[in-house]
């Protein structure tokens, strides 16, 4: 009978999560850093009800972060890690535990990393409890890669004044001047547009 590849992903994710729940070899960091980059891909794959025990497992989460606290990793592997996570709380609900959002919140200004912090940190409720929240959002502009940053910054603030939550005068004014320097260095029509939406909408709420 022919194996599906639902099924091998399946036997895949019971061998990687029981290895990394178990891990105690030491300083074997090629083979832990594979371990987690193999998994890290199983998270972004097609959406599976079927992944969803693997992927709303607190302790498996909990066990990566213990890794990053423990062992000597590379940035490529603690990015995984973040990657991860995130897509394990986006994607399949994984509970976004204060742990979860403190090791979010400790990786959120190291180069490289920042980057795909600022893909997820958002999906934390602790994130908009944070009074400092409106300057992160602003340094997101400044996250390398920048094009792909502007466009997370877009999607977030979009996503805010969709939630009619309140935004601070002073904010409002940064937000609007932010988006009019995009709007003007944009190529792209489609880009162009969604600015120009944007900044009608924050200047209402003025």
């Amino acid at each position: 009978m022919l194996v599906t590849q639902l099924e091998k992903n399946l036997d895949l994710l019971k061998i990687l999560t029981y290895k990394i729940k178990t891990w105690d070899r030491g300083n074997d960091y090629i083979a832990l850093s594979k371990l987690i980059s193999d998994l890290e891909k199983l998270t972004r794959k097609e959406y599976s009800l079927y992944y969803k025990k693997f992927f709303t497992d607190i302790s498996l989460a909990e066990q990566l972060i213990q890794l990053y606290k423990n062992e000597n990793l590379n940035k490529e592997t603690i990015i995984n890690i973040v990657s991860c996570i995130g897509n394990m709380i986006e994607r399949y609900s994984l509970p976004p535990l204060n742990d979860f959002f403190d090791f979010f919140n400790e990786l959120k200004t190291i180069k490289k990393i920042d980057y795909y912090v600022s893909l997820f940190i958002t999906e934390f409720p602790q994130f908009y409890k944070d009074n400092k929240k409106w300057d992160y959002l602003l340094s997101i502009l400044n996250i390398s890669p920048k094009a792909k940053s502007e466009r997370n910054f877009y999607i977030e603030i979009k996503k805010i004044l969709n939630r009619n939550e309140s935004i601070p005068n002073n904010y409002i004014d940064l937000f609007i001047a932010s988006f009019e320097e995009m709007y003007n260095k944009a190529k792209n029509d489609f880009y162009k547009n969604d600015y120009k939406e944007i900044i009608l909408k924050l200047s209402k709420l003025k």
